[in-house]
């Protein structure tokens, strides 16, 4: 169903287009060497109109786009453990999980690395191998977001703006060039480190960007 597919992109962390003003992820690096991992969202009123109508669900209520039960299912399939999902309006979501494996696409895509150290790596390859992964109801979600990111294309943050300006409309375009995501990333030293990007920024990504408490 795309609902549950579009939550495995969540959990990725940079498939965030969908989200207004700031989305928050906080991954905490534990001494036995589990991954605490929380996200906090909501979608943006263009967005949810999009992915309420691209949605398969048999919900009879149009605001909620988010469905809780399937996305934990959906999360613990993937290899997660003692995964929570919550949203009070059916728009917004908070998902809290452990990666206890390295084995969940998280690592197999290379986005996370690091046996002892945890290390966050964002580049067009990591994110193009992510996309390589996904099967392929997920590959046409995320053609949905007509990011260069996916498509080995090179493009501007203004070019990207104007596509998605011209495809979903000026609003849309507004919602993706005023969000941003925060990663709190928490070493094994209970030492945090904050960084921001621009939503545009990464689904234009041309650069490689690593993440990690030094």
């Amino acid at each position: 169903m795309m609902k549950k597919l579009f939550l495995l992109i969540l959990s990725a962390f940079f498939m965030f287009s969908f989200w207004s003003c700031t989305t928050e992820v906080t991954i905490t690096e534990n001494s036995d060497g589990i991954i605490d991992i929380s996200f906090s969202g909501a979608a943006g009123q263009a967005f949810a109109k999009m992915i309420s109508s691209t949605s398969d669900s048999d919900s009879q209520n149009d605001s909620v786009i988010f469905e809780t039960d399937q996305i934990k299912y959906e999360l613990l399939k993937s290899g997660f453990s003692n995964v929570d999902v919550k949203s009070k309006t059916g728009s917004d979501l908070q998902i809290s999980m452990q990666e206890k494996t390295k084995n969940t696409f998280l690592y197999k895509s290379g986005l996370f690395s690091g046996s002892n150290k945890l290390k966050i790596t964002l580049s067009p390859k990591e994110l193009t191998e992510f996309y390589k992964l996904a099967d392929e109801q997920i590959i046409l979600f995320l053609d949905l977001l007509l990011a260069p990111i996916f498509n080995d294309e090179v493009m501007s943050q203004e070019e990207y703006l104007e596509t998605i300006a011209s495809f979903y409309g000026e609003s849309a375009s507004k919602e993706i060039s005023e969000s941003n995501i925060k990663i709190n990333l928490t070493d094994k030293n209970n030492q945090t480190k904050t960084f921001s990007f621009p939503i545009a920024q990464l689904l234009t990504l041309q650069e490689t960007i690593i993440l990690e408490n030094k």
